[in-house]
């Protein structure tokens, strides 16, 4: 059994973020409370979800259960409601999750949930990295605006002297925002590693859920943001990013490859001709109806002398 009650809000505002990132997956719900964790279907992002059952108005859950939902469809619904309560009832029997809306009026929403989807997540807990900086997180989704305008890699640098400071280049311009805000702790080299801003702004929108972002990464790492939903309760979300790989980098592997394909070639026509063996593909190819016409010509041959033997 499960069914709990909180704020419209919350669960609208969390919806909405889950929802910009994966279109469908499992929310986990259990004892102590609901969480989710999934990669993003690309494969370069991940989230992670735990808002603690302090934060719910009422909460009842005997087991762990996994409810597979259409975050986007269920982003439509929520968006209609955004004052009052809501409360959530899995009705185990059906497969399907009521949605139960409290504000001058009631309204009841009951869904089905997804049965035959794959819904990838992992469970390890996320790397700490190199360079930490906690920042206004409304600031942070700005500044991230800002360089969508302009390109759509954004360079992360932290350097030794504490600065902090992100930007984008691009034949339209450029743009650098240097930061009040100093790396919470000191490292020992700097650190300039490059990022898909259009994923950054998706995972951005969670500045709705909490004031403050720490921004965590490393030279060519994952960048992790987190952002504390409410610290009381350790509710959270994060957000795991791939870095960006050089295109110039895997242009060149790739001509490496190509250079290694012409030498083996090389190697084997060499051996070929030291060998007085001239190789297959350089032999001329029989036309096909001239491979015809002398079938033809040998078997009227055959015949004719046939016809001789017999006389």
């Amino acid at each position: 059994m499960f069914e709990c009650k909180l704020k419209s809000k919350l669960f609208h505002n969390l919806i909405e973020v889950i929802s910009s990132i994966i279109p469908d997956g499992s929310l986990v719900v259990g004892p102590n409370g609901i969480s989710l964790s999934a990669i993003e279907e690309t494969r370069v992002g991940m989230i992670k979800v735990l808002l603690s059952k302090e934060l719910c108005e009422t909460y009842t859950c005997d087991k762990e259960t996994e409810l597979k939902i259409d975050f986007q469809y269920m982003n439509n619904i929520v968006s209609r409601i955004k004052t009052g309560t809501i409360q959530l009832k899995y009705l185990e029997s059906e497969n399907k999750l009521q949605l139960k809306n409290k504000h001058k009026r009631t309204r009841t929403y009951i869904f089905s949930l997804l049965e035959n989807i794959h819904c990838e997540s992992i469970n390890s807990s996320l790397p700490s990295l190199d360079a930490q900086i906690v920042m206004d997180s409304k600031m942070f989704s700005t500044a991230l605006k800002d360089a969508a305008i302009i390109g759509k890699e954004i360079s992360f640098s932290a350097m030794k002297n504490g600065n902090f400071s992100i930007s984008v280049y691009s034949e339209f311009g450029d743009l650098s925002i240097e930061f009040a805000e100093k790396i919470s702790e000191p490292i020992y080299n700097d650190i300039i590693t490059k990022y898909d801003v259009e994923y950054l702004r998706k995972m951005t929108k969670s500045n709705i859920l909490s004031q403050k972002v720490s921004i965590n990464f490393g030279q060519d790492t994952p960048i992790i943001l987190k952002y504390i939903i409410d610290e009381e309760t350790n509710s959270t979300i994060e957000y795991f990013l791939a870095p960006q790989v050089d295109e110039e980098e895997e242009g060149t592997e790739e001509e490496i490859e190509e250079e290694t394909e012409e030498e083996n070639l090389d190697d084997k026509t060499i051996n070929d001709e030291d060998n007085n063996i001239i190789p297959e593909d350089v032999l001329p190819k029989k036309d096909e109806e001239l491979e015809e016409l002398e079938e033809e010509d040998l078997s009227e041959e055959l015949n004719e002398e046939d016809e001789y033997e017999n006389e």
